[in-house]
Formats: structure tokens, C-alpha cells, sequence
């Protein structure tokens, strides 16, 4: 019966009927699956404000941590800063997972209290379930405040740094923030180590070499680009 419900609930989303799906959800506000589903269908389709006036209407007294996270994630998309802050330390309290801590640290430094957004950075990043997505998020609030050399180190210490592209792409960034090209090419090097046909990290890798005006090798590496992907118009438009 639920699975009819829910696939319902999906098609009248996809179509865009929000008013009857909300009918639908009124009449099953006492299911907790039936709601999270909704608002997860609503956050994916960027609907913010649907998914806090649904959690508003009918999710108030009901503790559970993916329906608040949802709703805690749409009021910082709607930049609902405060309001998301008081959500996320209810959300802690339910569970202080590093994702979690994450989160309320960057709803700390939305609302300009640094000093908690870096203490809770550090609990994310020292939590036993912590991944590269807690030391990227702590990275990028350092790169905000213009702390790029310890963005850095904050994600040298992700144990997962020498092996992880997203960690390896963000510290590239930082170094060509800093202009220092060196170990832009370092790190660019590394990832393509792990991933060799990967054309973003081919280009990024010869427009590094054009920053740093080696613009011969900059050439090879764009043409590399095109003879794995032929179509590529990055590639092209930098030949």
C-alpha cells in the first residue's frame, strides 16, 4: 500500500502538481516514511520552500534526523541562516555525527559566529565517522576567510588525501589561488595518477601549464584531450 502511495506521490512531483500530492501527504502526515519521502522528492528538485512549509505543516514534533536535515539544508538554500541554525543543534542532539557537525559549523559561519563555526569544524574533522566531506567543507570556510595555506593543512590531515580526487582537486584550487603553480602541477600530477584518461583533470592540468606559461607542453596536453575524447570543446577552444 505504501509503495503505491509513494509512487503516487512521485509522479504527481515529476508533474509538477504540488497541491494534490499535498493532499496525499495530509492524509498520510502520521507516517514519518511517507513525509521524508516527499521532502527528499522536493529537495532534489530544488522546490526549498515546499519542503519547509511541508516540514512547517506537518513534520513540527516529529524528531527525525533526515526529515530535519532536509529542512534544516532547504533554509540555508533559502538563506534562512538562523532559523537553520536552531534546526542543525536540534539535529546534533538527535545524532553528532561529522556530517552533522558539518553541517551546524557551516551555520555557524553563515551567521558570522566564526569562533563556534571553527570549534564545530574541528569536532566534524576529529569525529570517529569523519570523511573527506567534513575536511572539504572545513577547507572551504577557511578559503572564505581568506586562510587559504590553512585550508590546506586542514586537508592534508583527511586521511584520505592521497587517494581521494575531490580532496587532491581542492588543494589544486587553493595553489592556484596562491599562484604558486609548482604545486598546483604537484597535486595535478597525483590525481591523474589515480585517474589517467580523466579529461577535467587533463585540462586542468594544461591550463595550470599555461598559467605558468609552458605553453608547448600546455599544447600536448590538449591534444592528449582529443584523442581521448574527440568532441571535447574546452580542449579546442584552448588549441
Amino acid at each position: 500500500m505504501r509503495i503505491k502511495i509513494l509512487n503516487k506521490i512521485e509522479n504527481l512531483v515529476i508533474k509538477g502538481n504540488y497541491s494534490k500530492a499535498e493532499i496525499i501527504i495530509k492524509r498520510n502526515s502520521s507516517d514519518v516514511n511517507v513525509l521524508s519521502f516527499y521532502m527528499d522528492i522536493l529537495f532534489k528538485k530544488r522546490k526549498y520552500k515546499l519542503v519547509t512549509s511541508t516540514y512547517l505543516k506537518f513534520c513540527k514534533n516529529i524528531n527525525n534526523e533526515h526529515v530535519i536535515k532536509i529542512f534544516s539544508l532547504s533554509l540555508i538554500e533559502t538563506r534562512n541562516f538562523s532559523k537553520a541554525l536552531i534546526y542543525l543543534k536540534k539535529l546534533v542532539s538527535l545524532n553528532s555525527s561529522s556530517d552533522n557537525l558539518s553541517l551546524l559549523a557551516i551555520a555557524y559561519s553563515k551567521n558570522h559566529q566564526n569562533t563556534k563555526a571553527i570549534d564545530t569544524f574541528e569536532m566534524s574533522i576529529k569525529s570517529p565517522d569523519a570523511n573527506s566531506i567534513a575536511y572539504i567543507n572545513y577547507a572551504n570556510f577557511l578559503r572564505e576567510e581568506d586562510k587559504n595555506k590553512q585550508a590546506i593543512r586542514i586537508l592534508l590531515q583527511c586521511n584520505e588525501s592521497s587517494g581521494n580526487l575531490n580532496i587532491l582537486t581542492n588543494i589544486i584550487g587553493i595553489y592556484r589561488d596562491l599562484q604558486d603553480y609548482d604545486n598546483s602541477l604537484v597535486f595535478c600530477n597525483k590525481a591523474i595518477s589515480i585517474d589517467k584518461n580523466n579529461i577535467d583533470l587533463l585540462l586542468i592540468l594544461g591550463t595550470i601549464l599555461l598559467e605558468k606559461g609552458d605553453s608547448e607542453k600546455a599544447l600536448e596536453i590538449f591534444k592528449k584531450i582529443l584523442e581521448i575524447s574527440p568532441f571535447y570543446g574546452p580542449a579546442y577552444r584552448l588549441i
